[in-house]
């Protein structure tokens, strides 16, 4: 049941809005936000990690929709070849927690997943 409501939550919209807020909060030295974002990747809870790649995949198309003709180009240089910052991060949140690393450069995006999954405030 939650893996349904959770397919049709997680959107590009949402997974910004995440990111922001994940961003915030870093500024506002919240670290119960982070605490709670690297407990549940130590964890590996299986409901941040599929939000991780449900929003990975997300981040992921939009980047693509948006900048895909400009990398297929020959000549586009290299610098505008790369997925954006944004969405490298969350792939390798992903990635990381998948494999069980952990990495705590990524606490901030493990957050953002752990709010898309309702375990923030």
């Amino acid at each position: 049941m939650s893996q349904i409501v959770l397919d049709s939550h997680i959107s590009y919209p949402r997974v910004m809005y995440a990111y922001n807020r994940a961003q915030k909060e870093q500024e506002r030295h919240n670290m119960a936000f982070y605490d709670i974002g690297m407990r549940a990747a130590r964890e590996r809870d299986p409901r941040v990690l599929m939000v991780l790649e449900k929003a990975a995949n997300a981040i992921t198309a939009e980047d693509d929709r948006q900048r895909g003709v400009t990398r297929s180009h020959s000549d586009t240089p290299f610098n505008q070849q790369r997925y954006t910052t944004d969405t490298q991060m969350f792939q390798k949140a992903y990635e990381s927690m998948d494999n069980g690393v952990v990495e705590p450069a990524l606490g901030w995006i493990y957050a953002a997943g752990a709010f898309l999954a309702g375990y923030q405030p």
